[in-house]
């Protein structure tokens, strides 16, 4: 693992490609490496052979025994004339047995689990390929956030660069005291160690894409400076609770694993039941040789009952054991309905939210333009310290990346209310895709 970190590392720091690349071309090739989605995919075919193998128990069982003997034997007669006689024969038999369930409990109950469980898989598969859709999104946005968080960092780190050098000259002429070219020089270096900070936090964020699509990522395409900011459709936070409750594939996913567990206590209880078969041999057995050799056939054909009447109480047990397992299937199916609900209100809320933070924040960046302008001036004529200018200019640039940020997290919550009531798709991905940069 640390081996692999290490080649991810190294191959981002040396990319050279330079092509942007937009969220829809990363999902295509997520699509085709992510082990998760790939394993997904793979279990599901494993669960689709269950009700063919439920539906086995039903169809008769053929099954084929032969043996070939050799015998050795010694006699001795008593008589007048006694003589000791020794042989050496074979004999052969065969036989073909046929079992044809009539009734068995058990089976039946075995056949709907089976299908309740690739109706769950099948659940399951859809609800793994929104999540990979979800988690496409969110390492692709968890690296632009990274890069606004570096952008104005580095914006920052050069404002600084710029006052600490007229700080300097200003100090040399007389005009400031070298104190303020001390704070200079501190807000400098904190830029600095803000700088590497975010570098890394970049480089992380690459990796955690790049383990998505198992390749490297050196530039993605942003969003556009300008986007449609739409509240969500219906304007009520309850049809979009009651949608949620309706079609949220976890929460499908989760009453299907009731149905299977209900089942699976009757299956337990099964083994209380009688089982009824029918049953058909045929063979035939060849002795060539001893005192009586034979040649024998020999066919068979009748109903085979029978009645369980004591196991020790492992049936008892078993039932017990699937009867506790249902209970817990149940408690799985209420909390995933609560956080369900939750992520549906989450969500709902989330986008308003972050539609009036976005243009809270839009105005923030131009009040803190005007302050650092202002700010900035009033240095000029001694009205204010190099404190106030770097603390005005902290605030533009971290005004500017959370604005930034918030249109970013705006296009998740909304991915993510879609995810709540199980409409979620490539399409909402190719939405985002249409509203990115070109270059």
């Amino acid at each position: 693992m640390q081996i692999r970190y290490l080649v991810i590392l190294t191959s981002l720091l040396f990319s050279t490609a330079v092509t942007a690349e937009g969220l829809l071309s990363i999902y295509e090739q997520a699509k085709t490496a992510d082990p998760v989605w790939l394993g997904a995919q793979a279990s599901n075919r494993a669960a689709q052979e269950a009700t063919k193998q439920s539906f086995a128990n039903f169809l008769p069982n053929a099954s084929l025994s032969a043996n070939s003997t050799s015998n050795f034997q010694d006699s001795r007669s008593f008589n007048s004339a006694a003589q000791d006689r020794r042989e050496k024969y074979n004999s052969n038999a065969w036989t073909l047995s046929i079992n044809q369930p009539i009734f068995r409990m058990a089976n039946y109950a075995t056949h709907r689990q089976a299908k309740a469980s690739v109706r769950q898989a099948d659940i399951v598969l859809a609800t793994e390929a929104q999540d990979l859709i979800a988690r496409v999104t969110r390492a692709y946005f968890d690296v632009l956030s990274a890069e606004a968080d570096l952008t104005s960092v580095k914006a920052e780190k050069k404002a600084i660069a710029r006052q600490l050098d007229q700080a300097q000259k200003r100090f040399e002429v007389g005009l400031i005291a070298i104190t303020d070219v001390h704070e200079a020089q501190a807000g400098y270096d904190l830029a600095t160690a803000n700088e590497i900070a975010a570098e890394n936090k970049l480089l992380l964020t690459k990796v955690a894409l790049s383990e998505i699509t198992g390749k490297t990522h050196d530039k993605l395409k942003d969003i556009r400076s300008e986007i449609d900011l739409v509240a969500p459709d219906p304007a009520s936070i309850d049809k979009w609770v009651q949608r949620a409750i309706e079609n949220n594939l976890s929460l499908s996913a989760a009453k299907a694993a009731v149905e299977v567990a209900q089942e699976n206590v009757k299956i337990k209880r099964a083994g209380h039941y009688p089982t009824l078969d029918l049953v058909a041999t045929g063979g035939n057995s060849t002795s060539h040789g001893g005192n009586f050799g034979s040649d024998t056939d020999s066919d068979t054909i009748g109903l085979q009952f029978n009645l369980p009447i004591y196991s020790g109480g492992s049936v008892t047990s078993q039932t017990r054991q699937a009867l506790a397992e249902l209970d817990q299937a149940k408690q799985s199916l209420i909390e995933t309905k609560r956080a369900t609900e939750k992520l549906a209100r989450d969500s709902y809320l989330n986008i308003i939210t972050e539609i009036s933070r976005i243009h809270a924040l839009e105005q923030a960046v131009v009040s803190a333009q005007s302050a650092v302008d202002a700010t900035e001036a009033g240095f000029e004529v001694g009205t204010r310290t190099i404190v106030d200018v770097l603390n005005v200019q902290r605030v533009l640039y971290q005004n500017t990346s959370n604005y930034q940020k918030a249109r970013y997290t705006y296009l998740l919550n909304g991915l993510a209310l879609k995810l709540a009531v199980g409409s979620l798709s490539a399409e909402d991905l190719a939405s985002i895709d249409h509203i990115l940069k070109d270059d």
